[in-house]
């Protein structure tokens, strides 16, 4: 919206989302959030079917698991990020990697 100066009401002009690849929110950034308490960092997740599991920081390493938009569907879950148990290999014997 702009002012009557013809300027805009925020000093915002643009917004960056990053977004890596097989990484989270809270795996990228969430431990830099929480230190400045920014924002609150997640500790445990949910799997598909309504478990509660710790969550760990994870290595800067790519796993073996499905890599494609769909998969990354699945697992993002319209928002619930609750699929990823259900993408091969993220499962308890992993550590939900």
């Amino acid at each position: 919206m702009r002012s009557a100066a013809g300027t805009f009401a925020t000093p915002i002009q643009h917004v960056v989302i990053l977004y890596m690849e097989n990484h989270t929110f809270d795996n990228v950034l969430g431990y830099m959030c929480v230190q400045d308490l920014r924002c609150d960092g997640a500790t445990t997740g949910q799997t598909a079917d309504g478990k509660t599991v710790p969550l760990a920081r994870a290595p800067d390493i790519v796993i073996e698991m499905g890599h494609s938009s769909g998969d990354q569907r699945l697992g993002v879950d319209h928002g619930e990020m609750d699929g990823f148990s259900l993408i091969g290999k993220c499962v308890a014997a992993t550590g939900y990697a």
